[in-house]
C-alpha cells in the first residue's frame, strides 16, 4: 500500500493500527468522562441549591418564629401601659393636658399616646397635627 509514494512494512501498517486504536480507545474514554464529570457537576450543582433553598427556608422560619415572639411581647408591654395609663386617666377624672401626655409618654419609653373617643377621633396625642384624625 502507497500512501504519498511510501511504502509501509507489514510492520509499520501494524504500528499505525495499534496507534490508531489506542488514539480511538482514548478518545472513547475522554468523551464518557466528560459525560460522567459533566453528570456529576451538575448533581452537586443540584445538591448545593437543595442545600441552599433549606438553609433560606430555614432561616425565614427562624426569623418568623423571632417576629412571633417580639409581637407577643409588644402586645404583653403595650397591654400593661394602656393599662395603667387607663388607670392614670380615671385618677385624673379625664382631664388629661399635653403635659401629662408627654409625662406620660416618656415614663413608659413610648414615643407618641393617643387619646381616641368611641367615634375613632383622635382627641389628644403628644402628636398635635393628628389631633382631630378619625381613625374609622
Amino acid at each position: 500500500m502507497k500512501i504519498f509514494n511510501i511504502k509501509y512494512s507489514y510492520r509499520n501498517k501494524l504500528m499505525l493500527q495499534l496507534v490508531l486504536m489506542v488514539v480511538a480507545i482514548l478518545s472513547i474514554t475522554n468523551i464518557f468522562d466528560i459525560y460522567i464529570s459533566r453528570n456529576n457537576l451538575i448533581e452537586e450543582y443540584l445538591a448545593t441549591e437543595r442545600k441552599t433553598i433549606a438553609k433560606v427556608e430555614q432561616s425565614i422560619q427562624l426569623l418568623d418564629l423571632s417576629y412571633e415572639i417580639i409581637d407577643a411581647n409588644m402586645n404583653y408591654k403595650m397591654g400593661e401601659i394602656s393599662n395603667n395609663l387607663i388607670e392614670e386617666y380615671k385618677q385624673l377624672n379625664g382631664d388629661i393636658s399635653n403635659g401629662d401626655l408627654e409625662r406620660l409618654s416618656s415614663n413608659y419609653g413610648v414615643s407618641d399616646i393617643y387619646l381616641i373617643d368611641r367615634e375613632g377621633t383622635l382627641v389628644k396625642s403628644t402628636v398635635e397635627e393628628n389631633l382631630g384624625l378619625n381613625l374609622i
